[in-house]
């Protein structure tokens, strides 16, 4: 027994340390850097079906599209954006000049945007980008029945670019 000892520990390391990575890349979710995918079980499904989630850069940001089926009565699109990091300082970001807004069709924006801070730390930001649902013309930015999909971009946080899509759940 004391000759098999070394090995032991060998095999015991192993599935350490196999378990810890399948349990941080859990069933259901999408760690692919630069992703922009559904994640994550849990929660109800239509809610989850809008959620995104980008990790790249060392920094890991996740978007919820709050309101496809019905646009707030104030005429904004809103966002729900999250970022955490332990690299880099997020305190001195101003998403209003970082995001732009496509839907397909129409024409991107990147004027409009406000921001409400819901935790404004270092490493740890999160609040509502709202966007007025109307372009300069005055058209709807987003129609759930001629919006086939919407995608926001937001650039600077870590790498250059960061591409949220939602297509077919958000009619």
């Amino acid at each position: 027994m004391a000759k098999n000892w070394p090995w032991l520990a060998l095999v015991a390391g192993v599935l350490l340390v196999g378990g810890t990575l399948l349990a941080i890349r859990a069933p259901g979710s999408d760690s692919r850097p630069g992703s922009g995918a559904p994640v994550a079980p849990g929660g109800d499904a239509k809610d989850q079906a809008l959620v995104r989630v980008d990790q790249a850069g060392g920094v890991e940001v996740t978007v919820t599209f709050l309101n496809p089926a019905q646009p707030p009565t104030d005429g904004t699109l809103a966002f729900e954006v999250g970022m955490d990091t332990h690299s880099v300082s997020l305190s001195q970001l101003d998403l209003t000049k970082l995001a732009t807004l496509k839907p397909e069709p129409g024409a991107a924006v990147s004027r409009g945007f406000t921001w409400q801070a819901e935790g404004d730390g270092d490493h740890h930001r999160s609040g509502i980008l709202r966007v007025p649902n109307r372009d300069a013309q005055g058209n709807p930015i987003f129609d759930g029945r001629k919006t086939k999909a919407l995608v926001l971009e937001l650039k600077d946080i870590g790498v250059p670019l960061r591409t949220f899509r939602w297509e077919g759940v958000i009619q």
